[in-house]
């Protein structure tokens, strides 16, 4: 759970160090390969910024996603796996049939939470790449902040941030009422 309480900052700081051409990942890579590696430009890359700052986000949200799960399965009665192991039932087959359908209405709600987080993803980008390379890690977050404050179209940054807002609600109602847990609505 500790990445949760790292400071954004701190963390894209320390992955902008780690994926640096003379970085920590590119060091090990070059002691792996030798004198024939050439450093690899994890956030210079179009092609590789996307994926490396999507590692940052990951890495900070897991550790809230599994508490919720953990919540899940501690919620889950014993007394099921207890019943399934005196019908024969073991294994797997118990995860099949007890634990998965039980967690359901929490993979609805980090299904929920997650898409909604994916969908505001701006600090990372703005402390590493600064929505470069070629754009490729321009967010529509990042696209609303660069409207309002370097293009200074206020109104305009304003109007893709409600539009933004009503997405985020549409989708998360039509998920919500798709996940057939009504508990959730």
């Amino acid at each position: 759970y500790t990445p949760v309480l790292v400071s954004i900052v701190v963390a894209a700081i320390a992955f902008r160090w780690l994926y640096a051409e003379n970085g920590l990942i590119n060091g090990w890579l070059a002691e792996l390969i030798g004198p024939a590696f050439t450093p690899i430009g994890f956030l210079t890359s179009p092609q590789l910024a996307l994926p490396a700052v999507m590692v940052v986000t990951l890495w900070k949200g897991l550790g809230y996603f599994m508490v919720i799960f953990l919540a899940g399965l501690q919620g889950i009665p014993k007394e099921l796996y207890e019943a399934a192991e005196l019908d024969g039932s073991e294994g797997w087959r118990q995860h099949v049939d007890i634990t998965l359908p039980l967690l359901r209405p929490y993979v609805s709600l980090v299904a929920v939470v997650s898409s909604i987080a994916a969908t505001k993803v701006f600090e990372e980008v703005f402390l590493m790449t600064q929505g470069g390379p070629a754009d490729s890690t321009r967010t529509i977050v990042y696209y609303v902040y660069d409207q309002a404050f370097a293009e200074l179209e206020i109104s305009y940054a304003c109007t893709l941030g409600l539009a933004l807002f009503l997405v985020v609600m549409l989708f998360t109602l039509v998920r919500l009422a798709f996940s057939g847990d009504r508990a959730l609505i």
